[in-house]
């Protein structure tokens, strides 16, 4: 799942629809209505219908102008409303907006009319020193999912920080993983934040996810299991924590947790014959014993390579506030520097540009510039013995 797939191609030749919609316009995707492409503003708009509109009786064989990669939502609703049992969503503040609120909103209330007896669990990483309302956030999930009679679902949504800075912790860590994990049966994980602003109109951040089916959807749900363990230890004891439930009847969103979610007794995992190494990192403050396993699983992969490395990262390096010399991960660098030299191949990265930011002010570049990246001697060895290309 790329977005925006639109290698090669000028900006100016990238169709979007504002989200400032004009005219008559779908009020929670903020999309207007069409018949033709030609109704679409924008060269390339498309007119066109999405699964996540048959929820609202107002959208059934209606269409909507769609910019480059307003589909997307398509492939987060699709899995969601699939769902039999169990639902894990995992994001990063700020909380899903506008077209993204609107495709998880009607998610829910799709599976609420369907009368399944889900368990949804939300949870927000929180970005020091903001927060999330939480609570607020659960409130516009089930907004219409309320008024179904005879619905069964119980959602949660909660945020959480683990470290904070304080002396105990000795570092800033909050969830960072974004999941969407159904019935230990189908995952999509990768980078996609779900921020409209960003990803949906001019200036779109380039982002890479995947759907799989198979074992490593257990996986994903097994990685929010220790997340909520934690936030379910700490919702009494820590500012940096929060935690809600709705169920279905109810006439309040009160305080709840759960701290692990039950699976469909025979989850399947069937494979599509492509092997898959689902690896994760907790960060600091969850767990006192090693919970990173996904720095090893990286460069040992790396290691492993072939023929070619293909990275593409937000930042390889690290420019902490206040400091004036960059981190940089040396295992890594000196992973892709043995494989270049031993003759295997080359290795490709794509950054993000310095001082990249999207539309919702957020950034995507952690300050070091390509050139401070790209080494003069094979990621610093001193005298190589053998011909080294790095490409950028």
């Amino acid at each position: 799942m790329q977005t925006p797939n639109v290698w090669g191609r000028k900006s100016a030749s990238i169709a979007f629809i504002p989200l400032e919609c004009k005219g008559k316009c779908e009020p929670d995707f903020h999309l207007p209505f069409c018949r033709r492409n030609s109704d679409c503003e924008g060269s390339g708009a498309v007119c066109g219908h999405l699964a996540a509109f048959d929820t609202s009786p107002d959208l059934i064989g209606k269409r909507l102008c769609l910019g480059h990669s307003d589909a997307v939502i398509d492939r987060f609703y699709r899995p969601i409303i699939d769902a039999q049992q169990a639902v894990d969503i995992t994001l990063l503040q700020p909380v899903p907006d506008i077209r993204f609120l609107a495709v998880l909103r009607n998610a829910v209330t799709m599976l609420a009319r369907n009368h399944r007896a889900v368990t949804i669990r939300v949870l927000i990483g929180q970005v020091p020193p903001d927060g999330v309302d939480a609570k607020g956030f659960l409130g516009e999930l089930v907004r219409d999912a309320k008024t179904v009679p005879g619905a069964r679902l119980t959602v949660y949504a909660g945020g959480m920080r683990s470290c904070g800075g304080e002396m105990s912790c000795r570092s800033f860590s909050w969830n960072h993983a974004k999941i969407v994990a159904v019935d230990g049966r189908t995952s999509v994980v990768g980078g996609h934040n779900m921020y409209s602003q960003d990803y949906l109109i001019d200036q779109a951040i380039h982002d890479i996810s995947m759907e799989l089916r198979g074992s490593a959807a257990i996986d994903a749900h097994r990685f929010a299991d220790e997340l909520w363990q934690y936030v379910c230890g700490h919702g009494g004891s820590s500012s940096a924590v929060s935690m809600y439930v709705y169920r279905s009847g109810s006439a309040e969103i009160s305080s709840g947790c759960l701290p692990k979610i039950q699976l469909p007794s025979r989850p399947s995992r069937a494979a599509s014959g492509v092997p898959m190494l689902a690896t994760a990192r907790l960060g600091a403050g969850i767990t006192s014993d090693f919970g990173n396993q996904g720095d090893l699983a990286r460069d040992l992969i790396f290691g492993a390579a072939r023929h070619d490395i293909i990275v593409a990262q937000q930042d390889v390096a690290f420019l902490q506030p206040g400091e004036f010399e960059p981190l940089y991960p040396e295992l890594t660098l000196n992973a892709w520097a043995e494989f270049m030299l031993s003759g295997r191949g080359d290795v490709f990265v794509v950054l993000s540009s310095e001082g990249a930011v999207g539309r919702s002010k957020s950034a995507y570049s952690n300050g070091v510039t390509l050139a401070a990246v790209l080494p003069t001697r094979c990621f610093g060895l001193p005298k190589p013995t053998a011909p080294c290309r790095s490409r950028l």
